[in-house]
């Protein structure tokens, strides 16, 4: 079995092409492609949408790298990492639309 990623960040500075890079993140997967080998083996092909990827540079220094994304993909995903399921995400939403103006008040904007 073979697998592969795709997708796109934006990236605050250009990396060092002489260098090797350690990037992590957290992604979001969009798409799934099957092929068949022919050989009683599949290669997997992921796409996947970055939503928050950290960079680790040289002296251990970490660094954000900003991804693209709407605002509401954005808390999505923060909802998503915290419980990966689609009812508890429709009832934080729900709750979120419902309560909009405490939380407003709340953050104080």
């Amino acid at each position: 079995m073979k697998d592969r990623f795709s997708g796109t960040a934006e990236l605050s500075t250009a990396f060092d092409e002489s260098k090797n890079h350690i990037i992590a993140g957290e992604y979001e997967i969009t798409d799934v492609n099957k092929k068949d080998n022919n050989d009683g083996s599949f290669t997997y092909t992921y796409k996947a949408k970055p939503v928050k990827l950290m960079e680790l540079k040289e002296g251990g220094k970490k660094v954000i790298i900003k991804t693209k994304g709407s605002h509401s993909q954005r808390l999505r995903g923060a909802i998503w990492h915290l419980n990966p399921d689609e009812e508890y995400y429709g009832r934080v939403m729900n709750e979120i639309i419902k309560n909009i103006e405490s939380i407003i008040k709340f953050i104080d904007i």
